[in-house]
């Protein structure tokens, strides 16, 4: 993955961000402390996808905040404008409230002004009476991006008997 500019992203980010010597980005409101991350990714691919966290890391109760979701929007922006990647985001089941992160996410996906421009495929999977949230990110002028699509529907048709199409 190409380094991502710190400064083009808090040049649009309403809440300062900062990097950490990890590789990842944080930054935090008056009520919580926020990191946010891609991590390469093989579940689909072999190169070219990257797993996309956010991290609530103060523990603090999270808000629908705009001022949030706008410096979140112009961290992905940064990745898709420095990489020809795609981003997978898997909402986690820790607290069993993954189906809220799941809708939360897509929510800010059609609020995004610039939403045309990427696809959103969402998928919802059943497993021992655990449901699984999985979206992939990826813009619609990637290269491989039908290559990339049918990787992530195929690997969700692996579970063709489980999955739900949302």
């Amino acid at each position: 993955m190409k380094q991502l500019s710190l400064k083009s992203i808090n040049d649009k980010a309403p809440l300062e961000v900062s990097l950490t010597t990890s590789g990842t980005f944080t930054f935090g409101t008056e009520k919580a402390r926020y990191i946010v991350g891609f991590v390469e990714d093989y579940t689909i691919l072999d190169s070219g996808v990257y797993q996309f966290f956010i991290e609530n890391i103060s523990g603090a109760k999270n808000t629908l905040s705009t001022k949030v979701f706008q410096t979140i929007v112009s961290i992905i922006e940064e990745f898709f404008k420095k990489n020809d990647s795609a981003m997978l985001y898997i909402c986690d089941t820790a607290d069993g409230k993954q189906s809220a992160r799941d809708r939360l996410f897509a929510m800010w996906f059609n609020c995004y002004e610039g939403h045309f421009s990427y696809t959103l495929s969402r998928v919802s999977i059943c497993i021992d009476g655990i449901s699984y949230y999985a979206s992939l990110l990826i813009s619609n002028s990637n290269p491989s991006y039908g290559k990339i699509l049918n990787a992530f529907n195929n690997f969700a048709s692996g579970f063709s008997d489980k999955v739900e199409n949302i």
